[in-house]
């Protein structure tokens, strides 16, 4: 994720992002790390033992043994929702999956000893849960890094002359803001959205510095300029570290909106019970 910083003008406007990690896919993460807590305590009470006995019994290695997946899974589940990234996103789904084939043998091993109703409850909640990520607006957290703005570099005010170059195209302009990950250059010369350009600062802290980076073109406003994510070697991450803490030093940091109570958990739970809104994440403007 790139610390880039889009619609740089008078008036300065951002794209629609997620400052911080949603509150509804933490408590979520939560819940399913702790699930084989109630995993082992529902076989305790379909199997009609008491449950501190259960739990004694659960702990023991041939216990563990043919029961693994549904102590592992939930958890590995429950890492994967709070990691919030497109490879965990199918990893979840993995989880979630050999869990229910696991869980639906064993049913069907135990199924004329226990009661189904329970076991179908269970799975409604699990089936719904899954369903509940599969919604564009819970899946685009994960595929979207774009999106996870809590994830960004922080960025700083410059004004460094810069040149680019891709082939036989080329361009100048200004650096607007400069991270570790990327910068935005504001220009009215565009290459391609997702070229690889050579990229020439001068005049910064460190004399001229070259980087190498794909364009980002999407959410320009008034054709003023376009973002750039560095594809880093070992000497330009250290370079633009050079860079960053010089800027640092300097005072420019920008911050475009400090934490308050709207953050908080208790006021997004409050949110959640009195609107009803806090179900699905919510991108901030």
């Amino acid at each position: 994720m790139s610390g880039l910083f889009f619609g740089v003008s008078k008036k300065i406007t951002y794209p629609l992002c997620m400052r911080k990690k949603p509150w509804v896919l933490i408590v979520l993460a939560g819940l399913h790390v702790v699930a084989p807590i109630g995993n082992v305590t529902l076989n305790a009470l379909l199997m009609e033992r008491n449950v501190l006995d259960y739990f004694a019994y659960a702990m023991q290695m041939q216990y563990l043994q043919r029961n693994w997946i549904i102590l592992v899974a939930p958890f590995v589940a429950g890492v994967a929702i709070y990691a919030c990234k497109k490879w965990s996103f199918f990893v979840y789904i993995v989880s979630i999956t050999a869990l229910f084939a696991f869980s639906y043998a064993g049913y069907m091993s135990k199924a004329d000893s226990i009661s189904i109703v329970p076991v179908l409850f269970v799975y409604f909640v699990n089936v719904a849960v899954v369903g509940y990520f599969l919604l564009p607006a819970v899946r685009e957290v994960y595929f979207d890094p774009g999106l996870r703005w809590w994830e960004s570099q922080p960025r700083y005010r410059s004004d460094f002359e810069c040149t680019w170059q891709k082939d036989e195209q080329s361009g100048f302009g200004n650096v607007g803001n400069f991270s570790i990950n990327g910068l935005f250059l504001k220009s009215s010369d565009f290459p391609n959205d997702g070229s690889m350009i050579d990229i020439h600062l001068k005049n910064t802290s460190q004399g001229e510095a070259h980087f190498k980076g794909m364009t980002i073109l999407h959410r320009r406003q008034g054709a003023i300029g376009f973002g750039v994510q560095f594809e880093h070697t070992n000497e330009s991450m250290a370079l633009a570290k050079a860079i960053v803490s010089d800027l640092d030093k300097q005072g420019v940091k920008m911050v475009y909106r400090a934490p308050n109570n709207e953050d908080s958990f208790l006021f997004w739970l409050k949110n959640l019970f009195t609107t009803s809104q806090g179900i699905l994440p919510k991108k901030d403007k």
